[in-house]
């Protein structure tokens, strides 16, 4: 079947969506930076501004007066606070390309182009989910727990019900056997890629996906009007 003349060319709709397990590693992450910082610069401080000067005072070098034995239990302190510092950056650095990936989805002639690439760095080609492959798309709304005292809340989701497994797809759009078809006209479809999640950024950008989906393939849809949802969401 061909596509909607709008739909010739391919349409892309991000996904904002940070898992909260993401978020909390990212506040700790945090808290155990700015929390090794002001132990060392604590620490530092009566070094550096009290004792320290007083030896430089009596004719001391800089490397003696730290060693000295009044001294030496805070500047081995300092350091140590320092280097867990430096190994604490690097290592959460290179944690940030997989913290802000980036996830997407792209609608095109072909199919659906699952898009999921960490920032710095590029990771393709990017797994396809054939049209010929899916038997029909709809959505519902199970609950997911948010916020800081993950509350239960409905969020909308995309189900696309294929004819078989679809390997290569990212976590956020797994593909999963269901032991029951989808609904309205899924048939015997068997497998199953479920878009959505937490959090109300990620809800308008279903609901644009969704609209996107509905207009490529209205044959293949089944589910809400994603229309008029997304002209409310924004």
């Amino acid at each position: 079947m061909r596509l909607p003349r709008p739909f010739r060319t391919a349409r892309t709709v991000r996904l904002r969506y940070v898992p909260p397990r993401r978020v909390r590693d990212c506040e700790f992450r945090f808290a155990t930076l700015v929390g090794t910082a002001s132990f060392g610069f604590l620490l530092a401080m009566p070094l550096f501004t009290l004792f320290v000067p007083d030896s430089l005072a009596e004719g001391h070098g800089l490397l003696e007066a730290l060693w000295l034995p009044n001294t030496r239990n805070l500047t081995i302190s300092v350091a140590v606070c320092v280097l867990l510092f430096a190994v604490l950056s690097v290592v959460y650095t290179f944690g940030v390309p997989r913290t802000l990936t980036r996830r997407a989805i792209k609608v095109g002639d072909a199919g659906i182009v699952v898009i999921e690439r960490p920032v710095w760095r590029f990771t393709g080609p990017f797994p396809l989910i054939g049209w010929e492959d899916v038997r029909a798309i709809d959505a519902s709304t199970p609950f997911f727990r948010e916020g800081p005292q993950l509350r239960s809340a409905m969020r909308a989701v995309l189900d696309i019900h294929l004819l078989r497994d679809v390997p290569g797809l990212p976590s956020f759009a797994a593909c999963e056997r269901v032991d029951t078809p989808g609904l309205l006209g899924a048939g015997s479809a068997a497998y199953r890629v479920r878009i959505g999640g937490p959090g109300q950024l990620l809800q308008r950008d279903v609901h644009r996906l969704a609209g996107t989906l509905q207009k490529a393939r209205p044959d293949l849809w089944r589910g809400f009007d994603a229309a008029s949802n997304d002209a409310s969401g924004d």
